[in-house]
Formats: C-alpha cells, structure tokens, sequence
C-alpha cells in the first residue's frame, strides 16, 4: 500500500515591525518577540547581551527592533558575513502596490529623517520621481507595475538595481526574495518570478559612509518624456581613501531592457579613482554597452556619447564628495597625559542597557494615565542669561 510521508518544511525566520501587522496576517505563523528570547530575570541572548555590554543603546527605543532584526538574521544565517549584518540593521521596504506618488513620499520622509550618509540610494531614486510622467500618473501607476515591467526606459530600475534592492515574491507556497539585478531586468528564467509568484515589496537598503549613488538622465523636456538615455551609478570606497572597493553602473534607452556594465565595474575595483581610471571606465564600458544600429529610439552616436557624458559627470560628483569626506576624516591624536581609567570613547554599558536590550525598560509612553496627572514642558526665555525678577503666573496658566 502506498505510504504518504508528512513533509516538514524548515522553519523561515523574517522581522517584522510589530505595529504594523495585522493580527489575521499571522495565521499559522509563531511569534517571537524580545521579550521571549531573553530576559533580565532569567537569562540574556547573546545579542541582546553584546548590544547592552558594548555600549549600544542611547534612550533604547529603537534597541528592541535591533535586537530581533539580528536575532531573525542568525536563526536563518549562523554565520552571516558584514554585508549581511549591515543589511539587516538598515534598508526600506516599500510595498509593490504603492503608487508612485506615495514612493515619491516614503522616500522624501525617509531622507528628512536618517543621516545623509544612509539615504543616497534614495536622493538617487526621489530626483527622478520628481520628473517621472506627470503627477496624474504617478498617482495611478504603481511600483510593482513600474518594476515589473522592465521598460527599457525605466528611470528607476537602473538606480534600484545598482542600489542593491531586493524583490519579496509571494505565492501559496510562502514567500522568497530575489535580487533586482541585471538577470532579472533581462527577463532570465532563472531569476525571475514564477508564473504563480506575485510581487509583494520591494527592499531598498540604506547607502554607508564612503558610498555615493547619482542617477542620470536625458530626455526632450524635463516632464512627460521618455528619456533618451538614463543611468543609475554607485561606489563604494574603503574608508577614508579613493581606493574603489564595489562599483555599480546600469543604463536605460541603449538596449531591450536595462544593461548593466557589470564586466567594466569588476575591471575597475582597487583602482584609485583619477583621470587614469576615468579614461579606463570610459573606454571599457563603451565596450560593454554596445549600441546596435536597431537600438530603441535610435539616435546611436548621440547615446554612445550619453553613455560617456553620464560616466564623467558622476566621476565629478564622486570627486566632489570624496574631496569633503576625506578633508572630515581626520584621527585625533591621544594626549599622553590621559588618564588610564578615563571612560570618554570607550563602549561602556550604561545601568539601563540589558532593560533596552530585553524589551522591560519602561517608557514614558509605557505608564498608563492617571486622574489629575500633571505635564512639565521646557520653557526658554528669548533673552540670554537675563535677571528674572517676577513671574507673572496668570499668563503662565492660561
């Protein structure tokens, strides 16, 4: 007789932020918060105690979604690499459904709110919505749409793929992630999605220092025109030199799909980033991306020189940038009279670290009203270090 074995599935581990779950998405799932993986009364997770012990909260807020993004990081990878880790701790995921006006929005909040340092992918991204058809159609046209797609004159998959995005894929069977790279932009089976796959978001990780991203492009007008040709470009520097440590670069409008100059930017890493190697990028990626005389559009020896105009112009932002960093980026010397036992610098953890860490530090917001609860606010005087000689206290409730 026929015997059916039960076929288990490894369990798949993702973080999620908590408020923003709906209870019905859970279904069949198990839930894992901080509070479950380790506590002060019991014992500590390796993370929750290294976080704490090395000095890495400030008021621990954020700390709790810290820790489970590590957490989730090392139950699906025991030994992730630092690219890994860094992604982990930072990046945006933007549902596929979003129109592109709302893009336009989470992007512009994003940038008003993280470092400079970590939103370059996304200042890339938010100068071409901007000038993305009209505001008519980016109400209506959607990312996922946009993606998916694969237009060969998309403004944002150059820029999405040399940001390192990722696609989050669902379907009855669960979900998966592929890379937004050139395989997938060119339609390859083996990097695109199944027939029974839909696109659920899409993951845009933050930019590091060292990192610059500049996105290109030329059309007719500014508005409401394709581009003749677009292009999305990314570097990333050991720190504190010019030494090139990762390189990115994809066009749009030079061929059926967006073309990544992939074998040039591998030629290029540990080159010192000077005229020599602009002559040598210059010359490598016209080898690469080559444009057929049916190429879309046509108007080849103008975007042959697009191609090159772009390379050169980023070459001169890159420059610019690099010039400001390298001038900020200076190491202090020690006073040798320092005091041994002196603490300034040094990753000590402070008396509410393990609460951060562990999810128990209790918050303003954490303690619920009480009836005739009184507020304090900071009040500061317009006259500096003026004598106060009365306080006239009608005004002051009122």
């Amino acid at each position: 007789m026929p015997v059916e074995e039960e076929v288990v599935e490894p369990a798949r581990h993702f973080s999620v932020t908590a408020c923003l779950v709906p209870i019905c998405s859970l279904y069949g799932a198990a839930v894992t918060t901080v509070e479950g993986i380790g506590s002060i009364k019991t014992r500590l997770h390796p993370v929750q105690e290294r976080i704490a012990k090395s000095h890495g909260t400030q008021c621990g807020f954020c700390t709790p979604g810290m820790v489970m993004s590590m957490y989730a990081l090392l139950r699906n990878h025991l030994h992730p690499s630092e690219e890994q880790l860094m992604e982990a701790l930072g990046g945006l995921t933007i549902g596929a459904a979003c129109s592109l006006a709302q893009v336009k929005d989470i992007l512009a909040e994003s940038i008003s709110e993280l470092p400079e340092e970590k939103t370059q992918t996304y200042r890339a991204l938010l100068k071409h919505l901007r000038s993305l058809a009209g505001q008519q159609i980016r109400n209506m046209a959607s990312l996922g749409g946009h993606i998916i797609s694969r237009h060969c004159y998309s403004d944002l998959n150059p820029i999405l793929a040399v940001g390192n995005a990722t696609l989050n894929l669902l379907s009855e069977e669960g979900t998966r992630q592929i890379p937004l790279n050139e395989h997938f932009l060119a339609g390859l089976a083996s990097a695109d999605l199944k027939p029974e796959e839909i696109l659920e978001s899409v993951y845009i990780p933050h930019s590091q220092k060292w990192e610059f991203v500049f996105a290109f492009r030329q059309a007719q007008c500014l508005q409401n025109a394709l581009p003749d040709v677009n292009a999305g470009m990314r570097v990333l520097f050991k720190e504190g030199t010019d030494t090139i440590e990762d390189l990115s670069i994809a066009y749009g409008g030079v061929g059926t799909a967006t073309v990544s100059a992939h074998k040039s930017c591998q030629q290029l890493l540990g080159r010192h980033w000077n005229e020599l190697m602009l002559d040598e990028a210059c010359r490598l990626v016209l080898d690469e991306v080559s444009l057929p005389g049916s190429a879309p559009g046509g108007k080849v020896e103008f975007k042959r020189t697009l191609v090159v105009s772009f390379l050169f112009k980023f070459y001169l932002k890159v420059l610019k940038e690099l010039k400001i960093l390298v001038k900020q980026f200076s190491v202090p010397k020690v006073d040798s009279h320092q005091p041994l036992r002196d603490p300034v610098g040094r990753p000590i953890m402070h008396l509410s670290g393990l609460k951060h860490a562990t999810g128990e530090a209790i918050f303003c917001d954490d303690i619920p009203r009480v009836d005739k609860e009184l507020f304090m606010a900071l009040v500061t005087s317009t006259r500096a270090h003026a004598k106060i000689i009365g306080l006239l206290l009608q005004y002051l409730l009122t």
